[in-house]
């Protein structure tokens, strides 16, 4: 008999406050690429699974799955980038790779070896805020990222960068303008 719960590690990338007191999240996995499942009750001011669910945050999750969306039965941090959070420039130059992660990223599709590599950059990127500051090798680590997902996904040959730059074709490529590039192009002109 096939089990009802499932156990996956993910990366927090975006929350929908629903209802009273749910959330409704995206996250991407290392088994099951992106995925969106609705946490019930974490808006409560007792929820003991609301802290572990903060955007960048790696937790270990256990999904109920019932229905057509996957109810979030617990949640426990594995790596918090409380650095990278701590730092405007960086924290902003990472929700642009979590966005371009989330219109890229068909639901349900695992890619283990970019997810790997996308933990390793918030991890560097956390180091980065602790350390330096540099906004410059914060961008340039996201690029590299960036690049990466998009030779993953197959939209690039492997090696190759657009011509028009990374953030024109991705926005070609989901036909939605990427709201979080006004803070690239920030970081570009300081």
């Amino acid at each position: 008999m096939k089990s009802r719960t499932e156990k996956v590690c993910a990366v927090i990338l975006k929350r929908l406050n629903v209802g009273e007191s749910d959330k409704l999240i995206t996250a991407f996995s290392s088994t099951r690429g992106k995925i969106s499942f609705r946490a019930k009750g974490v808006r409560r001011i007792n929820s003991r699974r609301s802290p572990h669910l903060e955007i960048f945050n790696e937790v270990s999750l256990e999904l109920y799955l019932a229905g057509t969306m996957p109810i979030l039965s617990e949640a426990q941090s594995k790596q918090v980038f409380a650095s990278l959070r701590s730092k405007m420039e960086i924290v902003s130059l990472s929700y642009y790779l979590i966005e371009v992660i989330d219109r890229l990223v068909p639901e349900n599709e695992s890619y283990p070896r970019f997810y790997d590599r996308f933990v390793e950059t918030l991890v560097k990127l956390d180091h980065l805020a602790r350390e330096s500051d540099d906004q410059g090798m914060a961008q340039k680590m996201i690029k590299q990222c960036v690049a990466e997902l998009l030779w993953t996904l197959g939209y690039l040959p492997w090696g190759k960068l657009p011509a028009q730059g990374l953030t024109s074709f991705v926005e070609e490529v989901v036909e939605h303008r990427v709201q979080s590039r006004r803070f690239l192009e920030d970081a570009a002109s300081t």
